[in-house]
């Protein structure tokens, strides 16, 4: 089924259905990636639970929760080709991707 021992990630995450898939995998306990270049959604400081507690990273990345949310504002094509700076955080081995 689904992995929860690795976080998952979101594409997409800040749309209307990613909104509400990003807070049910973190009520069931999920660690989670949100790469979204919101040319529609909302950035997660208006929505995310836990956004009091956000640490900007690099210029487009934010972690919440102490880096149990990671946000990528970017294009999914430019993060899956490595071509956005992740400053100092390290893209991890993904469990599952919802796009």
């Amino acid at each position: 089924m689904f992995n929860k021992t690795k976080p998952a990630l979101i594409t997409g995450g800040c749309g209307f259905v990613g909104r509400n898939m990003t807070r049910r995998l973190l009520r069931e306990g999920y660690s989670l990636w949100i790469v979204d270049d919101l040319s529609i959604g909302l950035h997660p400081d208006d929505w995310l639970p836990g956004k009091e507690d956000r640490r900007p990273v690099t210029e487009g990345i934010v972690e919440y929760d102490d880096g149990k949310v990671v946000f990528v504002h970017a294009d999914a094509r430019d993060f899956f080709s490595s071509r956005v700076d992740l400053g100092d955080v390290k893209e991890p081995p993904f469990g599952d991707v919802f796009h």
